[in-house]
C-alpha cells in the first residue's frame, strides 16, 4: 500500500494521524504501508472521506493504465507526425 504512504507524506501526516482516522494502531498503519496488510472497506471509506480523495487514488487503481495510454498515444502521434 505504497499509495497510502505517498499520500500521507505528501500531506505531512504522521502514521499516528492515519491510525486515528481508521481507528487502529500505528503498527497496523505501518503494515498497511508495507503491503503486509490490506485496508478493509470501512477504513478505505474513512480515509477517502477524511483526506478528500477517491478510492481509486488511495488504492492506486488506474495509475498504470493512464501512463500506458499516454505513452501509447505519444508513439502513435509521433508515428503520424502529430507530436
Amino acid at each position: 500500500m505504497s499509495e497510502l504512504r505517498y499520500i500521507r507524506l505528501k500531506r505531512n501526516l504522521k502514521q499516528s494521524d492515519i491510525a486515528k482516522i481508521i481507528d487502529t494502531s500505528i503498527s497496523t498503519v505501518s503494515k498497511i504501508e508495507r503491503g503486509d496488510m490490506e485496508l478493509n472497506e470501512k477504513q478505505i471509506i474513512a480515509l477517502c472521506n477524511s483526506l478528500d480523495i477517491s478510492a481509486d487514488k488511495l488504492l492506486g487503481i488506474g495509475k498504470d493504465e493512464v501512463i500506458k495510454d499516454f505513452f501509447y498515444k505519444r508513439i502513435i502521434f509521433k508515428w503520424r507526425g502529430i507530436w
